[in-house]
């Protein structure tokens, strides 16, 4: 896999992202079952208790799903573009 750097951190060029294509598919699990995890607690009963956070909270929490969303999009992308590239 080749050498990329990240687009989804608030500095982009922060990290540089290098592995095999397994490790990618790990972190796009990973990210997505922490994600779902975070997203559960703004709906329902669990939402309430967000819903009762001051506003500045709530952006902040609501940034760090984006930033994980942005983060998964482009681990996806690397994904595809390793297999079109046969690697």
């Amino acid at each position: 896999m080749s050498k990329r750097t990240s687009t989804f951190t608030a500095a982009p060029g922060l990290y540089e992202i290098k592995g095999k294509q397994m490790d990618v598919r790990d972190q796009i699990h990973c990210r997505m079952a922490q994600l779902e995890a975070m997203l559960a607690m703004t709906y329902a009963e669990p939402g309430e208790a967000f819903r009762g956070l001051n506003d500045s909270l709530q952006d902040n929490f609501m940034w760090s799903c984006g930033m994980a969303i942005k983060e998964i999009q482009q681990l996806w992308g690397i994904l595809t573009d390793e297999t079109r590239e046969g690697v």
